[in-house]
């Protein structure tokens, strides 16, 4: 199993301090996995796939792209600015993409669908259940320029895409509840 996750640096929000831990530090996208289906979680030895971009670059989206046998990365760069990245082996990463979304932000969801004719539709889904289709070449996201909201509330947020499964699509969303009396915030949402 692979962990694209980011290690996040001093910048705080405005009603918040920085963590002392990483005071001044970027924000990185990293990789980490295991060999034990998840019981254990190991950083590789330089777990850094991408450097410092000079933003809060976050939220890597990583799948496999099989008419150019490599990965693509979508990444959260910073207001409504978002990157697509590829690599043949997950170390090295190419930047081939960056782009504006109006009203996006946030854990980025590069995924294809099939259109009821049997066409294959991309989609593009941002933190708040927004999202746009278009295409996508391996290299770049066309995009329609339509914004569509994927959900009733804004309860669900920041939904996962699982990939590689065969024939279908699953994403789960993370639900914003309050939860009084518990040391979290939040649930999963059904898949």
């Amino acid at each position: 199993l692979l962990y694209f996750y980011t290690v996040a640096g001093g910048a705080a929000r405005l009603d918040e301090e920085a963590p002392v831990w990483s005071a001044g530090e970027p924000f990185t996208p990293n990789l980490a996995y295991s060999l034990d289906e998840g019981k254990t979680i190991l950083r590789t030895k330089n777990d850094v796939v991408i450097g410092d971009l000079g933003c809060e670059a976050r939220d890597p989206q990583v799948f496999w792209y099989p008419p150019r046998k490599w990965y693509c990365m979508a990444l959260y760069l910073h207001d409504n600015l978002f990157a697509v990245y590829h690599s043949r082996d997950l170390k090295k990463w190419e930047q081939s993409q960056t782009f504006s979304l109006a009203g996006s932000w946030e854990c980025p969801n590069l995924f294809p669908l099939t259109a009821p004719d049997g066409q294959e539709i991309w989609c593009f889904w941002s933190a708040d259940g927004f999202y746009y289709l278009g295409s996508f070449d391996g290299l770049c996201f066309h995009c329609d320029c339509v914004r569509q909201l994927g959900t009733r509330t804004p309860l669900p947020y920041a939904a996962q895409i699982y990939s590689g499964l065969p024939d279908r699509t699953v994403m789960v969303t993370w639900l914003r509840t309050q939860n009084p009396g518990c040391l979290f915030r939040g649930m999963f949402g059904i898949p």
